[in-house]
């Protein structure tokens, strides 16, 4: 559920048409493949679902709402998380099935504030998961005393 603030700025920024396009496409792009509406983005291969939600994510950046709703994180906007989650998808770096939420609900055509919900909660699955992803500890160097 969305604060007062974020549902006022969900209300005065409505999405309108503005998914239409990628709705459009996914459709053309689904029947192309000839997948079933259940199973559609699950059956689309790796990169073409990664392209789907590519595009995706690319629709809600052009949104007015997404320049003014609050960051999940430290940035200074929405904007500024959906570009991050735009890298993690890209790169390979963040677990596709947990974006899946917010394609359904864009597809479905469900409320502003549904799919607003949905964006946050995929930024916020982005944030984790590469938070938790392991680093390697960099190699030390050989010490002198080794010598």
């Amino acid at each position: 559920m969305a604060d007062g603030s974020r549902l006022e700025i969900i209300k005065a920024n409505p999405i309108g048409k503005g998914l239409d396009a990628f709705r459009t496409s996914f459709e053309s792009t689904s029947r192309g493949l000839a997948i079933s509406d259940l199973d559609r983005p699950y059956n689309i291969s790796s990169e073409g679902l990664r392209n789907s939600l590519l595009d995706l994510i690319l629709a809600l950046l052009s949104l007015a709402a997404s320049r003014s709703l609050p960051s999940k994180s430290n940035n200074v906007n929405l904007f500024g998380d959906l570009l991050e989650l735009n890298s993690a998808v890209n790169s390979g770096n963040f677990d596709i099935e947990r974006i899946i939420p917010l394609l359904r609900a864009v597809l479905n055509n469900e409320p502003d504030e549904v799919i607003w919900n949905n964006v946050y909660a995929a930024v916020a699955a982005s944030t984790a998961f590469i938070a938790a992803k392991p680093t390697t500890p960099p190699l030390s160097a050989p010490s002198l005393a080794a010598s």
